[in-house]
């Protein structure tokens, strides 16, 4: 059996897009700047569990030297279902991360037809981190700056893997990461499953182990070196996600020290972010652009702030400069420039922001 959905292809790397193209126009003190960068797109092999059972990721990186923040995203679909792209949401990962100087980096784990019960699909997943570790300086992965990202059953893993990659419970027992222990900067959470004593769904994946405390995040939420964690999920989400469960991830983690955001979309539940629309994806990537200023790339020379569409920015920019530089004063006394790359809104407080972007390509 071929690795599931590469087909009779081998593992290859290729490249596609555009050799970065980058336009300054200076409006009032205010740069406006887009790029069309393209991104290097590789899929790999991390685990051979038998010739039928073969984990694969893809990682595409910005076409630029490095080394990048890097997001290793872990698909969804109830724990049965092997497809790492099967919504428009986790497809569009990619493109909106790589556009703003982010490797991506999405893997695979065993469902449960695979062996992939509880606990291995969390095994897989941790094993997955320490490949990308292990083989950072290879794709100029930089390693202080991990985020974890998940959707549904993907999700549950990511936290998982969050809350306990610095210690020896879901180690996995298998190839050559057995002892290792690792750290991760950051954590985001699409209609997550945070409690599994509040749901009923999962019981292929969870079987017998729903009651026990060590299987659910929020039972976790003290333990781990991640700090900083993003909440997304639906108001209607009954069956995966409920709302009020993520609220008490929410105030758990908050107890326990931690930064977390809670944001829920207003009359969506958890079918939605499968719904082959982007509406979810507009929504989800304003709250995740801000969150990665604060919390991922908070010491890196190039922030991003919104997602706006490229007319946008030359249509707008003037406007912008004069909203943010107003709030920039208020709160600072000290004017803070604003710019467009790529269609996003971004702020630079050094005063060579063409040096500073140029260095970063």
């Amino acid at each position: 059996m071929l690795p599931r959905d590469w087909g009779a292809k081998a593992p290859r790397s290729h490249f596609y897009g555009d050799i970065a193209v980058l336009k300054i126009i200076a409006i009032s003190t205010t740069f406006v700047i887009w790029t069309t960068a393209g991104a290097a797109a590789l899929d790999v092999e991390t685990y051979r569990h038998s010739d039928k059972v073969v984990l694969m990721a893809k990682i595409e990186t910005p076409q630029s030297a490095g080394p990048f923040p890097v997001v290793m995203t872990i698909h969804g679909g109830a724990f049965t279902n092997a497809r790492r792209d099967r919504t428009r949401f986790e497809q569009s990962f990619f493109d909106h991360f790589t556009s703003r100087g982010i490797a991506v980096m999405s893997v695979e784990y065993r469902v449960v037809g695979e062996g992939g019960a509880y606990p291995e699909a969390i095994k897989d997943s941790m094993h997955n981190l320490h490949w990308l570790i292990d083989n950072a300086e290879t794709y100029r992965f930089d390693t202080s700056s991990i985020t974890m990202l998940g959707s549904s059953s993907g999700s549950y893993l990511a936290m998982m893997v969050a809350l306990t990659s610095d210690r020896g419970d879901y180690q996995p027992d298998f190839g050559p990461y057995k002892n290792r222990r690792a750290t991760v900067r950051a954590t985001i959470c699409h209609a997550g499953i945070y409690d599994w004593t509040a749901i009923g769904k999962g019981k292929e994946f969870i079987g017998p182990h729903r009651s026990e405390k060590d299987a659910s995040p929020i039972n976790r939420s003290g333990q781990g070196t991640c700090k900083s964690f993003l909440l997304l999920g639906g108001e209607k989400d009954t069956e995966w996600s409920p709302p009020q469960a993520a609220r008490a991830m929410q105030s758990s983690l908050k107890k326990n020290g931690r930064y977390c955001e809670l944001h829920l979309k207003k009359d969506e539940g958890h079918t939605g972010l499968y719904d082959d629309t982007s509406e979810f994806s507009k929504w989800a990537f304003a709250y995740i652009d801000e969150f990665i200023v604060a919390k991922m790339l908070s010491d890196k020379p190039t922030l991003i702030m919104h997602s706006l569409k490229h007319h946008l920015c030359l249509k707008r920019a003037y406007q912008f400069h004069s909203i943010f530089h107003s709030a920039a004063i208020s709160r600072s006394n000290k004017p803070e420039r604003m710019y467009c790359i790529n269609g996003s809104l971004v702020k630079n407080a050094h005063p060579s922001v063409a040096r500073i972007l140029l260095g970063r390509q």
